[in-house]
């Protein structure tokens, strides 16, 4: 029997039934969606069944509902969250009308903060087609309880992996202090690192804006609409200071709107001197804008005043940013022997985790071909297993290298880092971690920041852009011979109460 013969006789009995069943919006239920046409949504199975989360209920009987799917989708169209452990896709662009006799069964609720985060992108999606009109109502256009539009809040923009685990100590801490929190990240296909940290860390989040990609002028065009978001969800709060790791669009939209702008240092130099030809867009664009600005005591003041600041707007910290979040780690031995299996991974063999540079940001000025170029020899030489922690596409690190393994999916890095015997990193803060952590570390960067020549200097890591160079490195670490210097950071301690101070203040 055809499957459209065999739903619609499926259906007949369906619209049979009588039901008085109570629902209520944010309930999760497996429905009898049926098999229909083209691009829409089916159900699975026998029974034709999928899960269809309720977004707002029009009687006892009927709802608009959005369809849910396992499979992981990226873009405007899509919502990604967690249910009991497990990574739904809510399929906003397949929202219709449902009736109650389609329920099979309930299979639970959507969590009140990540539900206001999908109503803002289904709102976000339905407005350009015709802003005055929602089918939700008025009362949905902000998703904001008229309760909290009074109370004050702090902004946090989070829109690298660094600024979540950086600030996730010091938003929980505010949080206990009875602060209100409003924290706003970006997302961008191809990119989705940022929201991914935050669920796997549960912290709420609303997502604004898109990354721009590797064109400049995408990343325009992109900074502009997400400058635009921000400022028309952040007007609806009263915001009291925004914090953030030199985010450039909300620094832009926080002095506009005249709110203070506490700014934490993030490489404002592609050099560890203070040569200005190699000042960062990044850092051009939000040090100036600063009513504070806070950096680690390895960058010397002369870089922040010559933004055009005071002496006493800089606020230093005694300690390298991954600290803050590595001083209470424990290593968990389970997590990374269940990645192994997962895997397939032989943890005899050595084994080499690898990280590639941030090649689409706009401190980098193309794809940095030299890491890429010895994998294959290094995998080669040295029978090791080749791990690699991808930053933007997954699938062009598979066909690329079809000898390693590519985590796919977002996990606690800390714990491989603390496991596998050596880490080559094209990045700043995964290379700190691996030092930090007592890992081999060989850095491939295009460039040497402060903080990395501080790490050099103190033999916590070593770098190299050439490839004999970093093949005789490699060779020295399998030999334990190369090993990071981790006493030198037995003298750092965090002081986030310090930090914090200086926040509320």
């Amino acid at each position: 029997m055809h499957e459209f013969d065999k739903w619609n006789e499926l259906k007949k009995e369906i619209d049979k039934k009588e039901v008085n069943l109570k629902f209520k919006q944010r309930d999760i239920v497996f429905m009898h969606i049926g098999k229909n046409v083209g691009f829409e949504q089916n159900g699975k199975g026998e029974e034709f069944l999928r899960p269809v989360l309720i977004v707002r209920k029009f009687s006892n009987r009927y709802f608009l509902g959005i369809p849910l799917s396992s499979k992981e989708k990226i873009g405007n169209y899509f919502f990604n969250f967690y249910h009991k452990g497990k990574l739904q896709t809510a399929f906003l662009n397949q929202a219709r009308v449902f009736d109650i006799k389609r329920k099979k069964f309930f299979y639970g609720r959507m969590g009140e903060n990540t539900f206001e985060r999908l109503m803002n992108e289904f709102i976000k999606l339905l407005t350009p087609l015709k802003r005055e009109v929602s089918p939700l109502g008025q009362n949905c256009k902000n998703i904001i309880s008229q309760k909290n539009k009074s109370s004050k809040y702090i902004w946090f923009d989070l829109i690298t992996p660094k600024s979540v685990l950086f600030f996730n100590p010091i938003i929980q801490e505010l949080k206990k202090q009875g602060k209100n929190i409003l924290i706003t990240a970006r997302e961008g296909q191809d990119y989705k690192e940022v929201v991914d940290l935050l669920r796997l860390y549960n912290i709420d989040f609303i997502n604004r804006g898109t990354f721009g990609g590797g064109n400049l002028k995408d990343k325009l065009e992109a900074s502009i609409h997400r400058q635009k978001e921000l400022m028309e969800l952040v007007s609806q709060y009263h915001i009291t200071k925004l914090v953030c790791l030199s985010s450039v669009d909300a620094v832009r939209v926080a002095f506009g709107l005249g709110v203070p702008v506490y700014n934490f240092y993030d490489i404002p130099l592609s050099d560890y001197k203070t040569n200005f030809k190699k000042a960062l867009p990044q850092a051009r664009l939000t040090i100036p804008l600063a009513t504070k600005m806070f950096k680690p005591f390895v960058v010397p003041d002369e870089v922040i005043l010559r933004f055009g600041l005071e002496k006493e707007q800089i606020i230093d910290y005694n300690f390298i940013d991954p600290l803050i979040w590595l001083k209470d780690f424990k290593y968990d031995e389970k997590y990374v022997k269940d990645i192994y299996r997962k895997y397939n991974i032989n943890r005899n063999k050595f084994t080499i985790l690898i990280r590639e540079e941030e090649y689409k940001a706009s401190y980098v000025n193309k794809k940095y071909p030299f890491l890429y170029e010895i994998l294959p020899e290094i995998y080669k030489k040295f029978d090791a297993n080749i791990i690699i922690i991808p930053r933007y596409e997954i699938d062009y690190l598979k066909k690329e290298f079809p000898f390693a393994y590519v985590i796919k999916e977002k996990i606690k890095l800390q714990h491989l880092l603390k496991d596998v015997d050596l880490f080559i990193g094209g990045g700043g803060t995964i290379n700190t971690e691996s030092c930090f952590l007592g890992t081999p570390t060989i850095s491939t960067r295009s460039f040497i920041s402060h903080y990395d020549k501080w790490q050099i200097d103190n033999d916590l890591m070593v770098w190299t852009n050439d490839k004999k160079e970093l093949l005789d490195y490699v060779k020295k670490v399998k030999e334990g011979k190369l090993k990071p210097n981790v006493d030198i950071l037995a003298i750092m301690e965090t002081n986030i109460d310090k930090l914090i101070k200086e926040i509320i203040s």
